[in-house]
């Protein structure tokens, strides 16, 4: 079995009223049940998922897309090892002395 990274897909929404409820219904509804879904952004949803690479990632939000209302779109794939890393860079960028 591969290795499993977490990756966030967030999506922009061309309507920025869309419940919380009915986000992650289409998110469910095109078959990842085991996703964490944040819609904290107006505008954007993100979506949390286990997968084995990027290309899976963007796999998954091509499936995912046609579930969301007319007119969203992929924004951005990020794994959390990535995102970790650049949180790290940053902490101690900020710990040098200038």
């Amino acid at each position: 079995m591969a290795k499993l990274t977490e990756y966030s897909l967030k999506f922009v929404l061309p309507n920025s009223r869309e419940e919380a409820f009915s986000l992650s219904d289409a998110v469910y509804a095109a078959g990842f049940c085991d996703a964490v879904v944040g819609s904290g952004k107006q505008g954007f949803v993100a979506v949390a998922l286990d997968l084995e690479s990027k290309s899976a990632a963007l796999k998954a939000g091509q499936t995912i897309l046609p579930f969301l209302p007319f007119g969203s779109g992929l924004w951005n794939v990020v794994s959390d090892h990535a995102d970790c890393t650049a949180k790290a860079t940053q902490r101690k960028l900020a710990n040098v002395d200038h």
